[in-house]
């Protein structure tokens, strides 16, 4: 550390007396400076400069130099010049003048000293100030190069944000064609099969028409047949009457000559009523023919008609059950199916949407984050800075190939092993549906052909029993008349049974191409669900735990699945799936459509994903209000409640749950207060049915749910009351349905919805305890304590 310059001049001897001019006025002294430089060096010393903002406060530093060299200045510009010759006029000596006319009268004895005093002491402070000069100097570009450096920097990471923006915006754009081109191939596959079925049942129309005109054509030749059967009868009754003439003329011939031979009068009147009694015979004989004949032909048409009407209905009544049955069938399933893809895709679109809004959010505190990070670093040294910098670049590398080869593995492994899966259960489900149709095609026309084998013998041996000799050979023409009935229906059966086969084949072929399509596009929607939780899991939104709750990844992957499960489940009996949409809040309600609500929804996906459920449900610190915070989450568990009413439609029935019932001891009545005041007893489908409307009228209901957020005064015993009877729904399903959702795999997805509803009314008390003794021991797991019975 260097000292401090003198701040009086030296001590001259006494006796030394020197002349001078009269003294001008006295120039600044050195005596104010020296102190100032002396702490301009301790400053430097330390090796601290600190660079100006660029603003209008200078460095005091600075000041001190400055005042520094202004007096030197204006030292050299006071000092005389010299007067004798060889007197140099160096700046030492014009300030040992100066010296001398601030200090008076000066012995020349001791001048020689003085000067040379005076230069020792200038030209160290002149080399000091030169020193710092050059030092400051030096500083200065420093520091020009560290903001340099800087600069480079900022833009560098700015650049860098700019890119992944665009690269995350190019693959979200990317995502969504891939979506949309996978829904419209699947919207023109349902069109296209929707034309086969209007085509199948165009076809079946046009059947109808032949049958018709086929039963028209038998009754026109049935009329003509029997036109027949009545002049073959005249003709034989013609020919018969001819006959008998013909036997009786030559017998009362016979007679009469035998009568004329005998000659005897007296045999006149025997022969008279022998005559008579032959034609009274005769008569009956004729009468009684007739009356056979008519009975028989009677008898004959009676039963054919009757034989043709009955086979008739019965194939009429069983080709429209046939047609309409499958026409409805697929209208169902096709309407079902669009329905549910339209909900998914909707629930998906708005996924991803808060999945980059919260990306977006990150990305912008995590840019802000590093800049000040940077004006930190900046006021610190550049071997320092550029180190940290460093580390952190390489740090990031190898977090983002170590990220991208892990992504990359793990989307391989899941493609193969969906692509195994999807080609064993294609297999398996083709293999058993056809061996299934084919037996119960086998079944059904063994059956058929037995049945008609009977009912046609039955008939040829009741016309046997009836007809006798005299009709034999009308008998034979009617049964050869009704083989050739029997050959044709035989005939137009068989094609009928071929049509229907190959309309069997098209459904079965078109429903596992439909089945093929879904899983695919379920198998892409599970990869893209992975990938994004995978990579907001690496961001640092930590990990969760799933014995805990399930992630929002992870619920959004259980709903995707159900259908899928579901469909296993039933394919394994041989039945197409049905799986009953979920309804959802429409949204009609402002208040649910608002920016503040989404950025709740985002909250609430957040804080769920953080791991724990019980920091979820509550109260956000902020602007958000607690009747706000209530209408959101409302809304979520009510959207919750329908989509698990979807997956136990199929086995809470009226059949099987004739009441509304949550184990022996407790039994649910409805009642609404408006258009149902007295409780009523109604089955368990019925009363979700009329919660869930109820529940989506208050959810309408601006006056209620304000989305100006006036809420009403008894806004909180409505939520109550709300989530009073979506418990209920949870009881029931605890108690009647629980084995079942166990066999297809969604109890876990139950377990988790439950628990959320569960510590979300706790925190706020939304249900009394005692409602809550349904489920006492599932309460008690998971609050920790039981409520009081």
């Amino acid at each position: 550390m260097s000292t401090g310059v003198a701040a009086a001049p030296a001590a001259e001897p006494a006796d030394s007396v020197r002349p001078s001019p009269p003294p001008p006025p006295p120039p600044p002294t050195l005596t104010p400076t020296a102190a100032p430089a002396t702490d301009f060096s301790n400053r430097n010393s330390g090796s601290n400069v600190r660079s100006g903002d660029g603003g209008g406060n200078e460095d005091p530093t600075s000041l001190r130099v400055g005042r520094i060299l202004s007096l030197l200045k204006s030292v050299e510009q006071e000092v005389p010049p010299p007067r004798a010759k060889g007197t140099g006029s160096s700046p030492p000596q014009r300030a040992a003048a100066a010296f001398d006319h601030a200090g008076g009268a000066r012995s020349a004895i001791g001048g020689t000293a003085v000067e040379q005093s005076s230069a020792s002491v200038f030209d160290g402070v002149k080399a000091k100030i030169i020193g710092q000069q050059v030092e400051i100097e030096e500083k200065t570009r420093t520091i020009a190069a560290l903001r340099e450096e800087l600069k480079r920097l900022r833009e560098a990471s700015a650049d860098q944000a700019t890119q992944m923006k665009q690269d995350n915006k190019l693959r979200l754009t990317t995502q969504r064609k891939e979506f949309e081109t996978v829904v419209n191939r699947h919207l023109a596959f349902i069109d296209k099969l929707l034309g086969e079925k209007d085509e199948i049942s165009r076809k079946a129309d046009a059947l109808a028409d032949e049958v018709k005109a086929m039963e028209k054509a038998f009754k026109e030749k049935l009329k003509t047949v029997e036109e027949q059967h009545a002049r073959d009868l005249r003709q034989q009754r013609d020919l018969w009457q001819a006959a008998e003439k013909v036997k009786r003329d030559k017998w009362i011939a016979e007679k009469t000559k035998s009568i004329k031979d005998q000659t005897v009068k007296g045999l006149e009147p025997e022969i008279q009523r022998m005559l008579a009694q032959h034609k009274a015979q005769m008569r009956q004989i004729e009468e009684k023919a007739k009356e056979d004949m008519n009975r028989e032909r009677a008898a004959l048409a009676e039963a054919s008609a009757r034989q043709i009407e009955s086979m008739r209905d019965k194939m009429i009544a069983e080709r429209q059950k046939a047609c309409e049955d499958e026409r409805e069938f697929a209208r169902q399933r096709y309407q079902k199916q669009l329905e549910r893809d339209e909900m998914e895709f909707q629930q998906q679109k708005r996924k991803l949407q808060a999945d980059f809004e919260d990306q977006k959010h990150y990305l912008s505190e995590e840019a802000k984050r590093a800049r000040q990070a940077d004006l930190l670093e900046h006021r610190k040294a550049t071997d320092e800075l550029r180190g940290a910098l460093e580390r952190l670049r390489v740090e990031n590398d190898a977090a983002t190939e170590e990220l991208r080869r892990r992504h990359t593995a793990e989307l391989a492994a899941q493609r193969e092993r969906g692509e195994i899966e999807k080609q064993h259960w294609q297999e398996q489900y083709m293999a058993r549906q056809e061996a299934e149709m084919r037996a119960r095609d086998k079944q059904l026309r063994e059956q058929l052909l037995k049945e008609r084998d009977d009912e046609l013998e039955l008939i040829v041996q009741r016309l046997e029993s009836e007809t006798n000799s005299n009709a034999s050979d009308i008998h034979r023409r009617f049964r050869m008349d009704v083989e050739k009935i029997r050959a044709e229906a035989a005939e137009e059966v068989k094609q009928l049974r071929d049509q229907h086969s190959l309309a069997l084949d098209k459904v079965i072929a078109a429903q596992a191409a439909l089945a093929k399509c879904e899983e695919e596009r379920k198998d892409l929607q599970k990869q893209l669900l992975q990938t994004q939780h995978e990579s907001q899991s690496k961001l640092g939104d930590g990990a969760v735990n799933s014995d805990t709750v399930s992630s929002p990844a992870t619920l959004a992957l259980t709903s995707i699945t159900m259908d899928y499960r579901r469909f296993m489940s039933s394919g394994a009996k041989g039945e197409p799936a049905e799986v009953a949409p979920a309804k959802t809040v429409k949204n009609k309600n402002p208040l649910f459509q608002s920016p503040k609500r989404d950025r709740l929804r985002n909250y609430i996906v957040a804080t769920m994903g953080s791991g724990n459920m019980r920091d979820a449900v509550k109260l956000p610190d902020g602007s958000t209000s607690k009747e706000e915070w209530l209408a959101v989450n409302t809304v979520d568990f009510f959207n919750q409640i329908n989509f698990l009413q979807g997956c136990v439609s199929d086995y809470c029935t009226n059949d099987s749950c004739p009441s509304m019932r949550a184990g022996p001891r407790y039994e649910y009545l409805w009642a609404d207060g408006k258009t149902v005041v007295k409780p009523i007893k109604c089955t368990a489908p019925e009363y979700t049915e009329h919660l869930l409307a109820w529940v989506e009228g208050q959810l309408d209901d601006e006056a209620v749910f304000n989305p100006e957020g006036h809420f009403p005064p008894n806004f909180e015993a409505t939520v109550r009351t709300i989530f009073k009877r979506l418990f209920r729904f949870y009881a029931h399903v605890y108690h009647t349905h629980l084995k079942q959702l166990e066999a297809i795999g969604e109890d876990k997805h139950l377990n988790t919805c439950f628990k959320h509803f569960l510590l979300f009314t706790t925190e706020f008390k939304l249900i009394e305890d005692k409602e809550l003794n349904a489920l006492n021991s599932i309460v008690a797991q998971i609050i920790g304590t039981a409520p009081r019975v």
